[in-house]
């Protein structure tokens, strides 16, 4: 009985930090699906689209500007430590000040004609902050995940979603006629309320950053983030570039909105399965790559991505079903795609859950280079085959090139990852 109790115990005390962790990441994709619910009450169905082709230069400039820092701190933190985050993040925000001073320019100099988007020193100073914010909080994130921190990486990210909901909600509200310019600074404000909070207690070590690491440091960075920012810039690319192609093609930014809900819905559901398990494992199976070898590594990532495939399966099932419903929760009956693109935008969704933990295998070997060819020919072959059939074929010919393209990218992965892994010795990466 007393081994009985003291199992029972042993459970209770896992499984009711894992039933937090778990809720809490299911709450992410419910605020992102609240927010589009606000912005398409506040906006036009032509704003809203325009808004989409603006959002996701931010993630990119992001990505270059971090030059792999965030992943090359959650790779090699069981080995270097905490002052590996400064060193880091002092790369980063450098790094992201020359990205931010380019953007800047741009926006300055160039109309792309969008609905809500006037160049001048306003749009531009909003979007550079929004990227340096963005880059702090995706830093101490990675932080927070590589101490297996997960109660307060969650925490942190739900109050940062949170209030860029109020603060994006405000702002636009106040600014309709500039709805992007009020996103823009609704996301900065909000981004620095929740950083401020965490940036105090370490106050004196920011100074810190004014000194530059050493040089050895920053080459192993570079070595190491090239490729990753290679992959991960791909990545956005894959998920956005079609809503350009619908754009430069001609259907319009009411096209773009439609897409962009439907791919919203289809994403958001399946990510909230993959990201938390893709969070929760990558620290452990690093370390059991360094510590237990290959195989222990190996089948670690292989039981999160068996159970990621039954859920998968039963979510993209619903959302096919309810499609209609969960439109008009977030939007209205004219955002609603036909059947045929949905289930397209679906599968493509599932099949990058699947592609995320493939990737993994990469990682552990460092040939993240080739990780980055595989995303390209795949990025190349979903927008050639998106321009060729658009016209034709609409929204669904781009969202069934996405599908398709993502099959590939997994084919691809799988294949060749396994044997990465097989033939490097652990540690030596």
């Amino acid at each position: 009985m007393t081994t009985f109790t003291a199992a029972r115990a042993g459970v209770l005390k896992h499984a009711v930090p894992g039933v937090y962790y778990y809720a809490s990441f299911a709450a992410l994709p419910v605020l992102g699906l609240l927010q589009t619910r606000v912005l398409t009450s506040l906006l036009s169905q032509s704003a809203y689209g325009s808004l989409q082709l603006v959002i996701p230069v931010i993630s990119w400039c992001v990505i270059l500007g971090g030059l792999g820092t965030p992943q090359y701190l959650v790779r090699f933190y069981a080995r270097d430590g905490n002052d590996l985050f400064w060193r880091g993040l002092a790369v980063a925000l450098r790094a992201t000040a020359v990205v931010s001073v380019v953007v800047f320019a741009l926006a300055v100099a160039i109309d792309p004609g969008l609905d809500g988007y006037r160049p001048g020193r306003l749009i531009a100073a909003l979007l550079a902050s929004s990227i340096l914010l963005a880059q702090v909080s995706a830093q101490v994130k990675a932080l927070l995940r590589v101490q297996e921190q997960h109660l307060a990486y969650n925490l942190v990210v739900i109050v940062e979603r949170l209030m860029i909901l109020a603060g994006v909600t405000l702002v636009v509200w106040l600014w309709r006629a500039r709805p992007i310019e009020g996103y823009l600074l609704g996301t900065s404000v909000a981004t620095l309320a929740v950083l401020a909070p965490l940036a105090w207690p370490h106050l004196r070590r920011w100074g810190r950053l004014l000194a530059p690491p050493p040089g050895a440091r920053v080459g192993d960075m570079l070595a190491f983030g090239a490729p990753v920012v290679g992959v991960m810039v791909l990545g956005e690319l894959y998920g956005s570039l079609n809503r350009y192609v619908i754009g430069l093609a001609g259907l319009g930014t009411e096209a773009v909105a439609r897409y962009v809900i439907g791919y919203v819905i289809a994403t958001l559901g399946l990510q909230a399965l993959y990201e938390p398990l893709m969070t929760y494992i990558h620290p452990r199976v690093f370390r059991a790559w360094e510590e237990r070898g290959a195989a222990q590594a190996r089948r670690m990532l292989e039981r999160y991505l068996a159970v990621y495939a039954a859920c998968g399966l039963v979510t993209g099932a619903v959302f096919l079903l309810t499609q209609p419903w969960l439109v008009r929760i977030v939007a209205n009956a004219s955002y609603v795609l036909d059947d045929a693109t949905f289930a397209a935008l679906v599968s493509s969704s599932f099949l990058l859950g699947f592609y995320r933990f493939l990737s993994t295998y990469y990682h552990l070997a460092r040939r993240t280079g080739e990780l980055a060819l595989w995303y390209l020919v795949a990025l190349v072959f979903n927008l050639a085959v998106a321009i060729a059939v658009v016209q034709r074929h609409g929204l669904f010919g781009v969202a069934a090139a996405s599908a398709v393209s993502s099959g590939l990218l997994c084919g691809l992965v799988w294949w060749r990852g396994r044997r990465l892994v097989e033939g490097t010795p652990s540690g030596s990466a």
